[in-house]
């Protein structure tokens, strides 16, 4: 009979830290022992991600023996190829009209190999975090300019002396599905693509990364207390995306989980108390 295929897994950071607290506990060992045994049987396979090892590498900066401790044991248990930047992701997807095959959707082995040399290397990893907090930047000034964009057409059908910050949650959810498809063909065209008779919906990265987008600024708006839009939002989205290509995206950051919440349609994640119950029994 033929093999069953390994679930593939995929652990943002607060996920990791809370695998390999400071302070080290009897269930974090647990279980990083019973993911260790289940990755060599077959049943998991851990995928790592540019976008993680960007946010592990600031450990480094930090605290250099602890930010090996955890990519030591993160490439132990992890594919050896790397999956994409879902910038890449989307870019491949926008080329091929649709979702990727796993091959496509990974780093070859020789990129993985130097991708964890440098966040493993002390001469390059503040130049890693430094990139990554422009980008987190950058990711902050489009949100701000998207916010802005969708208030000023909420403005065009709200009488002169009303707020329009309330009507943003009914933006939402009025019609996510349609908010969401203009969010991605903008993200289309600004990587040069022309949107006209795209699928968005089959390009899972592109799809994902501008839903958290989209719902982040709505949940800024609502009841539920969403709060200001934050630097660490851009890290989300693209851990969100990046999630497309796996069958279980473990979390434990809650911002991420409530944005996720309002998602129609889309695969939610999953603390890793969940992920430990689910999957390591």
């Amino acid at each position: 009979m033929p093999r069953n295929r390994a679930t593939i897994v995929y652990l943002e950071a607060n996920a990791v830290g809370h695998l390999m607290p400071a302070q080290d506990t009897t269930i974090a060992r647990n279980r990083r022992a019973r993911i260790a045994r289940r990755v060599n049987e077959g049943g998991l396979e851990i995928v790592a991600s540019p976008i993680l090892l960007e946010e592990l590498a600031a450990i480094g900066v930090r605290n250099w023996p602890a930010h090996i401790r955890v990519l030591g044991y993160l490439r132990n248990i992890a594919s050896p190829r790397v999956q994409l930047h879902p910038k890449d992701l989307i870019i491949r997807e926008l080329r091929a009209r649709h979702s990727l095959h796993r091959p496509g959707s990974r780093l070859n082995r020789s990129d993985s190999d130097e991708l964890w040399k440098l966040v493993m290397d002390p001469q390059t990893v503040v130049e890693v975090t430094q990139q990554a907090q422009e980008e987190a930047e950058e990711f902050l000034r489009e949100q701000r300019t998207l916010r802005v964009e969708a208030k000023g057409e909420l403005r065009k059908g709200t009488p002169p002396d009303d707020a329009v910050e309330p009507n943003v949650w009914l933006w939402w959810t009025g019609e996510p599905i349609e908010h969401i498809r203009y969010f991605a063909k903008k993200t289309a065209q600004s990587f040069g693509a022309d949107s006209v008779g795209l699928e968005l919906q089959r390009m899972p990265a592109l799809w994902r990364f501008n839903a958290y987008k989209a719902a982040r600024i709505a949940l800024m708006h609502s009841r539920r207390q969403g709060g200001a839009l934050q630097k660490t939002d851009a890290a989300d989205a693209l851990h969100y995306a990046t999630a497309a290509y796996a069958d279980v995206f473990v979390s434990d950051d809650g911002p991420l989980h409530r944005t996720a919440e309002i998602i129609p349609n889309l695969r939610r994640p999953i603390t890793l108390d969940d992920f430990d119950r689910d999957y390591l029994g």
